[in-house]
């Protein structure tokens, strides 16, 4: 069964809260009495690096420095 947390004690305790989460623990975030979210681990295969990346984003661009400075530029 999950725990249960208002929306105050969840800003006051966020930390102490997702390291809970990272032990695998679920969180219902409860508001006026009703539960509004759901915090829940990562399942694991939706760690690998494949997949952290969403579809149709381009990628970064990335050119290497270069490891020496031109003789113009001293």
């Amino acid at each position: 069964m999950p725990k249960t947390t208002t929306i105050p004690e969840l800003k006051s305790s966020l930390e102490v809260i997702l390291h809970q989460v990272k032990c695998g623990e679920t969180f219902l975030v409860i508001e006026h009495s009703e539960p509004i979210a759901r915090i829940t681990p990562v399942e694991q295969e939706l760690l690998e690096p494949s997949r952290l990346r969403l579809p149709g984003l381009p990628r970064p661009a990335w050119v290497p420095l270069p490891l020496e400075v031109p003789a113009a530029a001293v």
